[in-house]
């Protein structure tokens, strides 16, 4: 008696190497950070999934979802959630409070200056265009913080180049040691959250206030 082999089955999906699962947790990173490129993609992926994979496969499957590049729109409105209006409300009794017991406010902040200009328009061979080779390199920006009080300017420094976490570190090393010169100084406080003045508070503080007596 002769035996036919099983059917093979037709149509369906085919073994693939990236699964709906990988692609669903590629969207939900998009949705949390619509700026993440397809290299973190790839990066995201090995270690959860233990998966390698090109970018141009990643983009071949968000494609398919109907994912496409436009122009980014910023959404300010997690600034008047609940939460969000409660510590500011909080920020601005404390910050009362202490100005109604004498104590002095110090205002820190800080901004960065765009040095870098070019030209649009250059010479070249006639029927050449003008190519510029150099556009990846940048001029240095000029960093600008300072701190001020109701007295005026307290103390101010300036540098070319990114301000890091570590650079505010040690701004605020010089900022405090210069106003406890002349001024008791108790705590940092940022905008809506008050942190004890520690090593590790004034590393993250980025702009706020110094409260002194």
């Amino acid at each position: 008696m002769w035996d036919s082999s099983p059917r093979k089955q037709r149509g369906g999906k085919l073994n693939a190497k990236v699964t709906d699962a990988h692609v669903a947790y590629l969207l939900d990173r998009i949705d949390e950070n619509c700026y993440l490129a397809l290299d973190e993609m790839v990066d995201a992926l090995e270690p959860r999934f233990e998966v390698t994979v090109s970018r141009q496969t990643i983009k071949h499957h968000i494609d398919g979802r109907m994912y496409t590049i436009k122009k980014t729109h910023c959404d300010s409105n997690y600034r008047n959630l609940p939460e969000n209006r409660i510590l500011c409300r909080d920020f601005i009794v404390d910050l009362l409070a202490y100005k109604s017991e004498g104590k002095q406010i110090f205002y820190v902040d800080e901004t960065n200056f765009d040095l870098w200009c070019s030209r649009s328009r250059d010479r070249s061979l006639k029927g050449k265009r003008a190519v510029d080779k150099n556009t990846a390199s940048k001029g240095s920006n000029i960093h600008v913080i300072a701190c001020i009080s109701e007295k005026g300017l307290a103390y101010s420094e300036r540098n070319f180049g990114s301000f890091t976490s570590e650079n505010c570190n040690k701004f605020f090393r010089r900022l405090l040691t210069h106003i406890a010169r002349t001024t008791r100084h108790d705590n940092v406080v940022t905008r809506g959250r008050q942190h004890p003045l520690t090593h590790q508070h004034r590393r993250r503080v980025r702009r706020g206030t110094v409260r002194g007596r």
